[in-house]
């Protein structure tokens, strides 16, 4: 049953990574759909991003009642929200968009919870992978199956099948394992949270996360407006984004064979700093696929180990510790959709591809230090 439970969260894996990805590739599209100048379409997305802040209150209610039966509830929302968005109007454009930020945020933080608590500790990289893998999948198909989509239909047909796929996927997820044990010493509380941000480690990897969160908007979310106008074709978007996303294939692959044996940690403060060196040559050198590909290679790889690589910083409080996470990567992206516009229209894109460049080295510095500081304590305890 706990392998039947982790491909059935690849699966919904897949089908969230593919809503958050898909949008990131027909954004010119969904500009003119709206009558929007596309550099503006994040904006509307700024419910999704905000969303994750519900994050922690979601946890608490899985301590409560289970993190299968929360798994469960933000998989409906998600196919709720899916259907909100194809109603075709930008009010329920930017509702629906919300209520698939809580469903993804949600799934993305308690998959990594549920996983801790049904895989070994030993084995927990080598799952971390195989998701990072159906992210990855996602990632790479859904800018090709999109553009096709919507060359015969509106872009909101696409969330029709997509609120239908998620029904599907819930009625198989009730096949979920329930986790043994009780976790209410694990419960997430304020007290606990600030408890939590007293601790150095967790100060600097809660900065080491804001900064690699950035690129997952300014490069993402960027680059299609960026290449559209440069008059590069829709096909030849999609393409660019299909290419990135095959790199982040090989991260997860990568991940599966190399994570257990080299170390998470050491994973980690490699591929963020590879990521920023990739961009660097990326925005230099012009040669947008080979080093798109090189990027999503070094980025997915820091994506798919960065959350399991401190999972085991608190015995006690995994849960509070990951929820500040969430949190803080909701902010992020709330703040990088909110400031994305801006900075693009006065600097440019070369000016976010700058900033994301910058962050990601000192990320894997501030990375570098918490895990330290946690071998530190370890040492002493």
């Amino acid at each position: 049953m706990i392998v039947l439970s982790v491909i059935l969260l690849m699966v919904i894996t897949f089908v969230t990574t593919f809503e958050f990805t898909m949008v990131l590739s027909i954004a010119p599209l969904i500009g003119n759909a709206f009558n929007i100048d596309p550099s503006l379409v994040s904006l509307l997305s700024l419910g999704f991003g905000i969303a994750g802040l519900f994050s922690p209150l979601f946890g608490y209610h899985a301590d409560r009642y289970g993190l299968k039966n929360m798994i469960l509830f933000s998989t409906l929302l998600f196919g709720v929200g899916s259907f909100v968005v194809s109603l075709n109007h930008i009010f329920w454009f930017v509702l629906g968009r919300f209520i698939l930020g809580i469903g993804y945020y949600n799934l993305t933080s308690m998959v990594t919870s549920y996983s801790a608590k049904i895989v070994p500790l030993s084995r927990l990289g080598f799952v971390s992978g195989l998701y990072k893998v159906a992210f990855s999948l996602a990632a790479f198909f859904s800018p090709q199956i999109a553009t096709v989509l919507v060359k015969y239909f509106p872009f909101t047909f696409v969330y029709q099948m997509l609120a239908v796929v998620t029904l599907v996927c819930l009625l198989l997820m009730l096949l979920l394992v329930r986790p043994k044990g009780g976790i209410a010493e694990d419960a997430i509380t304020v007290k606990s949270a600030i408890e939590l941000m007293h601790d150095a480690k967790c100060m600097v990897y809660v900065l080491a996360n804001v900064l690699i969160s950035i690129p997952s908007i300014f490069f993402y979310n960027f680059s299609s407006v960026y290449f559209a106008e440069i008059q590069m074709q829709a096909q030849w978007i999609a393409n660019f984004y299909s290419t990135v996303a095959l790199g982040s294939i090989i991260a997860g692959v990568f991940i599966v064979l190399v994570a257990d044996r080299v170390g998470m940690r050491r994973m980690s403060i490699y591929s963020t700093i590879a990521s920023g060196f990739m961009l660097l040559v990326f925005l230099i050198s012009k040669q947008w696929m080979i080093f798109g590909f090189c990027f999503g290679l070094c980025y997915d790889t820091l994506w798919g180990v960065f959350y399991p690589a401190a999972s085991d910083f608190y015995v006690y409080k995994t849960a509070t510790f990951l929820a500040i996470l969430s949190c803080v990567t909701s902010l992020t992206s709330f703040g990088t959709n909110l400031l994305g516009p801006l900075v693009y229209r006065v600097g440019s894109y070369t000016m976010l591809i700058s900033i994301c460049i910058i962050g990601l080295i000192l990320a894997g510095f501030a990375m570098r230090y918490s895990y330290k500081k946690d071998e530190v304590q370890k040492a002493q305890s």
